[in-house]
């Protein structure tokens, strides 16, 4: 049964919608301030220098192909994000790295939208406007509460190797789900002509992204398995070749040499040890928060498709789920001897909050289909719809302006900072630094330290000896010795 009419849907569709809007202008704010940082520099000098000596978009195209032929054979083959990185925007212009938080959204956004847009076509059977607000709410959730919001969306490098491709992950499995539903018509082959060639895409970023991706798929693949369908062979093999295409680059071996390889039994036992306290770490106020934010969405899930779990689909759900977000850890953790950066550890956080959601929409479906809940009770009070709607405007409202005892939202971090003229400073101070870097007169650059600090925007700074990363990389790019003087006043 479905107890809100389209016309009231729309408006509550379009409210959330531009609740959402309120909630994340905040961040598009401080990114007005944003300036690029360490590897930016480093992975952008190709493009930097095809675009200064006078050349087109398809030169700096033609640059980042480059980028990733020289990092595939001395530092690393991440042949996906290294070809974006490579295009950081700050090329154009140091002040248009201010699109850089944009771009992360906007990727991400793009995944997240087709994602919930096939999930709709098959199991709601709503407007285009349900999955522009569904979508859009997921962003806004996923980005106001992003571990470290600064690595993963306001430094360039750092978020382009690893944020977008989550949600472009999820695509790929609503793809396979298009194809499954859809073969043997056209929309099913082109849905796995797009999955093939994305998993090939997906096998290029980080190592932990990528394995995310061949274990999402290969779930897919014995689920579809006992159905009796090969198709997503395909996508599976094109994700293993792009791995080892990634995995064999001459240049993966440079970078060992500065880290020692761990055994698969330390790997699995450090992952085990690790994984439990980060994930107690991670069930907090706004994980308990989020699970009422997306129950709405679970209930009208549960009301229009009758699915019949099992306490075994349960207990597989749960294990495939434990074991993926495991095979994120040990990726890493096997090569380096820890567990990667902080921005890698966003990716690892987005695929708990999917799981999570996932496990708990199972559990939902199980409790229905053992008629512990009375679902047709339950949405047949007067009201119900609209109710939903409310709740789910202020679980999002929670989230911006609560703060827990570890964290505040990154809007709400943004007009903090914003009231207080820190990002507005950072940029002049930033700015002034370009200034000198572009002065032909000076045959060195001396700056002096950046005196606001951001928990957003300011990422590395440079150091007094311009032998040392990052002035090495801002060095080159701007052709002249780079060093901080913390005793330099500018006049």
């Amino acid at each position: 049964m479905n107890t809100i009419q389209p016309a009231e849907r729309k408006y509550t569709e379009l409210l959330i919608f531009f609740v959402c809007i309120l909630i994340m202008i905040p961040i598009g704010l401080v990114a007005i301030y944003d300036r690029p940082a360490a590897d930016d520099y480093e992975y952008a000098y190709l493009g930097h220098m095809a675009l200064k000596n006078g050349g087109s978009f398809l030169d700096a195209l033609k640059s980042a192909w480059d980028t990733v032929v020289k990092y595939y054979v001395t530092w690393q083959g991440t042949y996906t994000s290294a070809f974006f990185m490579a295009l950081q925007p700050g090329i154009w212009g140091e002040r248009h790295y201010a699109f850089s938080p944009m771009i992360l959204l906007g990727m991400s956004y793009f995944g997240l939208f087709f994602s919930v847009h096939i999930f709709n076509k098959h199991f709601f059977h709503y407007s285009g406007l349900f999955t522009l607000s569904v979508s859009f709410a997921f962003l806004t959730f996923f980005f106001q509460w992003l571990p470290y919001p600064r690595d993963g969306l306001f430094w360039y490098n750092g978020g382009m190797h690893y944020t977008p491709w989550f949600f472009l992950t999820l695509l790929n499995i609503a793809l396979l789900l298009e194809a499954g539903k859809s073969l043997p018509k056209k929309s099913g082959y082109l849905a796995l002509i797009c999955s093939v060639a994305l998993s090939f895409i997906l096998s290029g970023v980080n190592q932990s992204s990528a394995f995310f991706n061949i274990l999402c798929v290969l779930s897919l693949c014995v689920y579809w398995f006992f159905r009796k369908r090969r198709f997503p062979l395909l996508p599976l093999v094109s994700a293993c070749i792009g791995f080892m295409v990634m995995f064999l680059a001459p240049g993966n071996a440079v970078r060992q040499e500065h880290f020692v390889r761990q055994g698969v039994f330390d790997t699995v036992f450090a992952t085990l040890k690790y994984v439990f306290p980060m994930m107690s770490q991670w069930i907090n106020f706004e994980w308990f928060i989020s699970l009422i934010f997306i129950t709405p969405l679970i209930i009208l899930f549960a009301l229009k498709n009758k699915l019949v779990i099992t306490k075994w689909g349960l207990l597989i759900s749960f294990t495939a789920s434990f074991t993926i977000l495991c095979g994120m850890l040990c990726v890493p953790y096997m090569a380096m001897a820890f567990f990667g950066p902080e921005r890698l550890l966003n990716a690892v956080w987005f695929s708990f909050i999917f799981f999570s959601w996932i496990n708990y929409g199972l559990l939902w479906c199980w409790l229905i289909h053992n008629k512990v809940i009375d679902l047709n009770r339950l949405c047949g009070a007067s009201h119900y719809a609209h109710g939903c709607t409310v709740l789910v405007i202020l679980c999002l409202c929670v989230l911006f302006l609560l703060p827990s005892s570890t964290k505040r939202s990154t809007s709400m971090i943004a007009c903090q900072e914003l009231s207080q003229g820190i990002p507005q400073q950072h940029a002049v101070e930033m700015d002034w630094r370009t200034s000198v870097y572009h002065n032909d007169e000076m045959e060195e650059a001396v700056v002096y330290p950046i005196t606001v600090t951001s928990q957003l925007i300011s990422h590395a700074d440079v150091f007094g000896d311009p032998t040392l990363y990052p002035n090495i990389s801002i060095g080159n790019y701007y052709g002249k010795p780079v060093y901080l003087n913390p005793l330099f006043v500018p006049k």
